[in-house]
């Protein structure tokens, strides 16, 4: 009992420092916090997605960020499907060719408020925050089944309950998008 207790608990535990979480305003959904940022003012929020641009400014770095589901313990979800882009301030100097296009962060910060800026000729208005905490995520890598034209970027449907990786235990049904490597004929869990 005490391992299955130790394994829910490293399986569902978030990347974010202990000391941030208790300071997480949850019930904030990015939706909202997309349609009125400046309402929101001060609260400490967590998000998650992809970066689409670094931009290093006199005294901090900017990331405009494509907004991703969060899933176990923080970790953003790969899929198609978005609802909409935050800036994060970050302070201090980030280098671009690291915190480049396509990577993931999650990010906890205290709501900046809203800036309106130009995607092409439309104006967006961006929430912007203060980051407290960035995780940049490792890259992902994708297979291909080979009776599938699609990847499963964090889905797997053979699988033990718990599997040990990287240092974290990962239970159903989420997994990291960069967990798999592998073809699934040549994975592990076919070996056992």
């Amino acid at each position: 009992m005490g391992l299955v207790a130790l394994l829910i608990f490293l399986g569902g535990c978030s990347v974010v420092p202990r000391e941030l979480r208790k300071e997480i305003d949850r019930s904030i959904s990015f939706k909202e916090l997309k349609a009125k940022p400046d309402a929101y003012v001060g609260r400490t929020v967590v998000l998650g997605g992809e970066i689409i641009e670094t931009k290093n400014l006199k005294e901090q770095t900017e990331l405009e960020v494509l907004q991703k589901p969060l899933g176990r313990r923080d970790v953003p979800i790969e899929i198609n499907g978005s609802e909409g882009r935050f800036l994060i301030n970050h302070p201090g100097y980030l280098d671009p060719a690291i915190y480049r296009s396509g990577r993931y962060v999650t990010a906890v910060g205290e709501v900046m408020g809203g800036r309106s800026l130009q995607i092409g000729e439309a104006d967006y208005l961006y929430p912007v925050i203060s980051a407290r905490f960035l995780r940049l995520w490792p890259h992902p890598r994708r297979y291909y089944g080979p009776c599938y034209p699609y990847y499963y970027p964090y889905y797997y449907p053979y699988y033990y309950p718990f599997h040990f990786y990287w240092g974290f235990y990962y239970s159903y049904p989420y997994r990291p998008y960069w967990y798999y490597r592998h073809p699934y004929w040549r994975h592990h869990h076919w070996h056992h």
